[in-house]
């Protein structure tokens, strides 16, 4: 079996605080197309989650996918797609220059307990059900270029546009939950630096799971 290292952009976890009816804001900038971003976070009781990135619309970043882990690292909901435009937006904001809403969003009650979240750029999609099968671009760099308009590049989305590294993403928490201290964006352990995460994967060839509750195609 052929094993590979997972690498991640982890947020560093200067503390934790209890939160009640509260957002926490996170935002950054990738440094290659296949950086991943892990949040854990707890949910202290039953709560009504609302997750959302805001780069796309706001920033012109990267097409978000969001993914939600249980406590155990099972894929628990996923948002691989965004909306589609004008109608099915739902609550992502329109992209001005694009005139796609592709923000992800995961909107949830949650039971008590503790879950990662992951984000990545399309289509970088979880390789599997579980957080250990990792994500199929990992070591790919800058993929979307090649992917997308057949030529080096970073940050293009799917129809060729050139967009941003940037990331920007929101938990609000209706309930009290216990979340990671949100860090300043130079606390993050950078992909680029060479620091690998400490687990490593089996590669596997699985088809992607998309987003439940949620579109299940792309609108392209």
């Amino acid at each position: 079996m052929r094993i590979k290292a997972v690498a991640f952009i982890v947020l560093l976890l200067a503390g934790s605080a209890q939160l009640s009816a509260s957002t926490i804001s996170y935002n950054g900038s990738f440094s290659a197309d296949d950086n991943v971003v892990l949040i854990p976070f707890t949910v202290a009781a039953d709560d009504p989650v609302l997750i959302q990135t805001t780069s796309f619309a706001g920033s012109m970043g990267f097409e978000p996918v969001l993914t939600l882990y249980d406590g155990s690292g099972n894929l628990f909901l996923q948002d691989a797609t965004g909306g589609t435009a004008p109608s099915g937006c739902g609550g992502r904001a329109i992209d001005p220059t694009s005139g796609f809403c592709l923000d992800a969003e995961i909107d949830s009650f949650l039971n008590a307990g503790s879950y990662t979240l992951a984000l990545t750029e399309y289509d970088n999609i979880p390789s599997g059900p579980t957080l250990a099968d990792g994500f199929p671009q990992t070591g790919n760099g800058d993929f979307t270029g090649p992917e997308f308009l057949g030529i080096p590049g970073s940050f293009i989305l799917f129809d060729g546009q050139q967009r941003t590294s940037d990331w920007a993403l929101d938990i609000d928490i209706t309930g009290t939950t216990t979340i990671a201290t949100a860090p300043e964006p130079d606390s993050l352990i950078l992909t680029g630096l060479g620091l690998i995460a400490a687990a490593f994967i089996a590669r596997r060839k699985l088809a992607p799971i998309r987003k439940r509750n949620l579109n299940s195609l792309h609108p392209f």
